[in-house]
């Protein structure tokens, strides 16, 4: 039987590598020409309904004030 700390450790690590990942794909997706293509295409004729960098910096911004609040 494992230590439950162990399994917490275990369970952090898989978690924060599964972010990680998530992150440097979300990078790199948002590096490609077609990326480019959609962000220009949501900001000049789709009157930015998709908001594609402002959803995510919403997100990242309120994640973090609402882990500093805790």
């Amino acid at each position: 039987m494992k230590n439950k700390n162990i399994e917490t450790i275990e369970q952090y690590e898989a978690t924060v590598g599964t972010i990680y990942k998530a992150l440097n794909d979300l990078k790199d997706l948002m590096a490609t020409k077609e990326f480019k293509k959609a962000l220009k295409w949501d900001q000049e004729e789709n009157d930015c309904d998709n908001n594609l960098h402002g959803e995510f910096s919403c997100f990242v911004q309120d994640l973090a004030e609402g882990w500093a609040r805790e």
